[in-house]
């Protein structure tokens, strides 16, 4: 499936938020623990989350291979590891990552990524988690969790503001038609499908939400 990659914006911009609202989920998690992001591109968020988690490890992904050859790897911190090649609709490349990554992970972080791909993408992304399946609890662990942050609909499919209406309108839906903002329940509902269960809904600034859902089966 060919559709633009979102990229998310600059850490300097959510990463704080972002890391307050990790900070739930990784500290009372029991150690050792691995954390995956998905959509790392250009991986400055994930190199914040191994300096304030000098003991957790963190592995990220990127699209395809002129994302990882614009990612610099020479300074990573040693908790982070090089970058996985994840097109999110692609399943070799989701085949491909339970074999190059330590698994299962504790924790999956998505930015920007699942509230505004083309139809279809999120549950791919919920069904190559699933505690329902092998493939999935071999990915994730049993009660493992996934974060994703960004901008979304109201559950009612109205905009949560004017901004959010230009934004979904000018930049998102501008770069490919099968793009834009969608509703939270209508991910949930996606994941719950696949054995997860929407656990946290948190406003964000800027508009944005931070939602985690548990892999409960």
């Amino acid at each position: 499936m060919a559709y633009p990659s979102i990229i998310s914006q600059p850490a300097a911009r959510n990463i704080e938020p972002v890391l307050g609202a990790l900070t739930p989920l990784i500290d009372i998690t029991p150690t050792p623990q691995h954390i995956l992001e998905l959509a790392s591109y250009p991986y400055e968020h994930i190199r914040h989350y191994a300096v304030r988690w000098p003991d957790v490890e963190f592995s990220g992904t990127a699209r395809d291979k002129d994302e990882i050859a614009g990612i610099e790897t020479n300074d990573l911190p040693s908790n982070v590891a090089a970058p996985q090649q994840l097109d999110v609709a692609v399943q070799q490349d989701w085949d491909a990552l339970k074999g190059n990554v330590k698994a299962p992970v504790d924790g999956v972080i998505m930015l920007n990524l699942v509230h505004c791909t083309p139809e279809g993408v999120p549950e791919h992304v919920f069904r190559n988690l699933s505690p329902k399946t092998d493939e999935g609890r071999r990915l994730l662990r049993k009660g493992g969790w996934v974060a994703a942050y960004g901008a979304y609909l109201n559950d009612d499919g109205s905009y949560r503001s004017e901004g959010d209406e230009k934004f979904d309108h000018s930049y998102i839906k501008a770069m490919d038609p099968s793009l834009g903002l969608r509703t939270p329940v209508s991910i949930s509902q996606m994941a719950e499908k696949w054995g997860f269960r929407e656990e946290v809904r948190e406003d964000m600034p800027k508009g944005n939400l931070w939602i985690v859902w548990r892999a409960v089966e």
